[in-house]
């Protein structure tokens, strides 16, 4: 049973490893510290290290596993705050009131003033705004959830009674 719970966590490691790479976000080496990785050996390996730790005292392998666990759910809290502030962020992109005044200030630069021209700008910002490469997601939203995550993750990490009462923004409320 715990060898299978240990490959789960392996297993658990490795997927957010590949969520990590793909929206490029930096892995926190800072938590290890001394406790064995997840992302090294096998769980054969991982199991030994662990129980003679144990063993000798070094290490006590249930708090080890208390704060993997507490590590797989900060990880997934955080994907949620940072994929709901990453959204916010990417729709306020598409605030007409700013593309209105972004058209207006694009339509001064070339002294031309026809309703095409905002649909011609509206198409060249859509391109950009959603470039993303294959099987991805476009570079401003990963670069927005990125940095999200990241907050997200070093807000956790911060002990309960230094947590400030923060409050949603307005724009993230409604």
């Amino acid at each position: 049973m715990l060898r299978e719970s240990l490959l789960g966590l392996k297993d658990n490691a490795a997927a957010q490893r590949t969520v990590r790479n793909n929206f490029r976000i930096n892995p926190d080496v800072t938590s290890t510290g001394i406790r064995p990785s997840l992302e090294q050996g096998t769980v054969e390996d991982l199991l030994v290290a662990l129980l003679r730790a144990h063993e000798a005292r070094t290490r006590d392998g249930v708090h080890w596993l208390r704060d993997t666990f507490a590590d797989a759910r900060q990880h997934d809290n955080a994907m949620v705050a940072a994929m709901r502030s990453a959204f916010v962020e990417f729709l306020s992109r598409l605030d007409p009131a700013d593309l209105a005044a972004r058209f207006e200030r694009a339509g001064r630069r070339k002294l031309i003033g026809s309703g095409s021209q905002n649909w011609e700008l509206y198409g060249e910002f859509y391109r950009n705004l959603t470039e993303m490469p294959k099987h991805g997601m476009p570079h401003v939203f990963i670069e927005s959830f990125a940095m999200h995550y990241s907050k997200a993750v070093t807000a956790a990490k911060q002990p309960q009674h230094a947590k400030p009462d923060v409050q949603p923004d307005a724009e993230q409320a409604s």
